[in-house]
């Protein structure tokens, strides 16, 4: 990415970054132009300041508090930023640090004290010398180098398991709460235990513990959403199968297929109301529809 004199950026298509993420404003200000008007927004600079010496790589990104974004998003850039050789100081987030996240880092081999969260809407950051690694993603795309991070850790976590047959079958719930709630879904996860599949909620599940139990799957399938992205630590050759409403036609879990080498299946449901679906509306699951769905996984 250059910066010219005459405040524009000049982006390569490797970078992964979308040109629309940058409005046609002063690079002097994060203050873009009037946020009433169309496709520009405001950042207000938060006065109070935090300054870090040495080295500082910058992991952050919108969606950064939410597990599907730092499986897609973070790792990858992490790993490649450890990668490349660099003598990094300290690891940023501008959010506030979950457990979670530093059950990620552990199974990477990134130090907690290494890793510093703030919270970006309280207090900037000022640092003596910056790096903001390469995205692997835009969108549905994937960078070619974006499952390198995902093998490293099942092949460093999963060893036992890789040297057996994959034989287990998991359906991935989605966490309760949140958007898209498959309204059905204890009916449609009663089919699928039905048919042999483990009911899998990997939010109860530490972080290495879920590589291990995707490392193990020859069929997985799931609602679409964070869960499914685990799907990056399954086999080549994985059998996946993913629901989703018609409502929210997202191609994320193909490109992970692609880059994955897994065998992948749709199943797509309907919102609950036609008349007012929207990304975010609740939808179902014909049954009849799932069992011939999972005919098809099998």
């Amino acid at each position: 990415m250059t910066l010219t004199g005459d405040n524009r950026i000049l982006l390569g298509r490797g970078l992964m970054l979308n040109p629309k993420s940058f409005p046609q404003a002063p690079l002097a200000s994060l203050a873009a132009k009037d946020p009433a008007m169309p496709g520009t927004y405001r950042v207000d600079k938060p006065e109070e300041a935090i300054y870090l010496a040495g080295t500082v790589c910058n992991l952050g990104l919108p969606g950064a508090r939410i597990y599907g974004h730092w499986i897609v998003d973070v790792l990858p850039r992490l790993y490649k930023t450890l990668g490349h050789g660099l003598v990094i100081d300290h690891y940023v987030m501008g959010e506030t640090r979950k457990p979670w996240q530093n059950d990620i880092l552990k199974a990477v081999g990134v130090a907690e004290d290494k890793f510093l969260f703030w919270d970006a809407r309280q207090y900037r950051l000022e640092a003596e010398r910056l790096v903001v690694p390469t995205f692997a993603r835009i969108s549905s795309e994937l960078h070619e180098e974006f499952m390198d991070v995902h093998i490293f850790l099942r092949e460093k976590h999963a060893a036992s398991e890789l040297g057996s047959p994959a034989t287990d079958k998991l359906f991935i719930a989605r966490a309760e709460g949140g958007n898209r709630q498959l309204a059905n879904r204890d009916a449609v996860e009663a089919v699928f235990a039905d048919h042999g599949f483990e009911i899998f909620r990997p939010e109860l599940w530490p972080f290495v513990e879920q590589i291990k139990k995707l490392a193990r799957a020859a069929v997985v399938a799931g609602e679409c959403g964070s869960g499914m992205h685990n799907t990056v630590f399954c086999r080549p050759g994985t059998r996946v199968g993913v629901l989703q409403s018609s409502a929210n036609l997202s191609f994320l879990q193909g490109q992970i297929a692609l880059h994955a080498q897994h065998d992948l299946y749709y199943l797509i449901g309907m919102p609950i109301d036609p008349k007012e679906a929207y990304l975010k509306s609740s939808w179902r699951v014909d049954i009849a529809d799932a069992h011939r769905f999972i005919a098809m996984l099998s």
